[in-house]
């Protein structure tokens, strides 16, 4: 259990880390870590975590029970201001990517910028996630 606790830990970037590798977590050390917690807590975790797995509104609803009962307040989704705030991230893309004329600065933002305009979400990636980021636009 102590390795399964170590890749969680490491899976998170700590600004003190030297390792800028990420280590993944398979869905059977996730089940395993929301069962390790005490009481109320691996239950709301477990019902998360099993949601990863399924759909949306699952996975949204158990998030906010796990954060209630962590004291925790999340904010509601605002589609309007979303969809506001999608529209000038796309226009500040696009007039950075008629400005810019370095390549090397310019590939990052015309990525995102076809991200958005593919999937209608924004994105903001380091440089070294950028060839997994082309390859799904694929």
């Amino acid at each position: 259990m102590y390795d399964v606790h170590n890749k969680l830990k490491n899976g998170f970037e700590v600004e003190e880390s030297q390792n800028s590798e990420s280590i993944s977590v398979t869905p059977g050390e996730r089940i395993a870590l929301a069962k390790s917690l005490p009481g109320s807590l691996s239950s709301r975790d477990l019902a998360l975590v099993e949601a990863l797995e399924g759909k949306v509104e699952i996975f949204i609803s158990s998030l906010d029970e796990m954060a209630e009962d962590n004291g925790l307040l999340l904010k509601k989704l605002d589609k309007k201001l979303e969809r506001t705030r999608l529209h000038s991230y796309r226009k500040d893309l696009t007039s950075q990517v008629s400005a810019e004329s370095d390549p090397v600065s310019l590939l990052p933002k015309v990525v995102s910028l076809l991200y958005v305009q593919i999937h209608n979400r924004a994105l903001q990636a380091p440089g070294r996630a950028i060839s997994v980021v082309v390859s799904r636009l694929k």
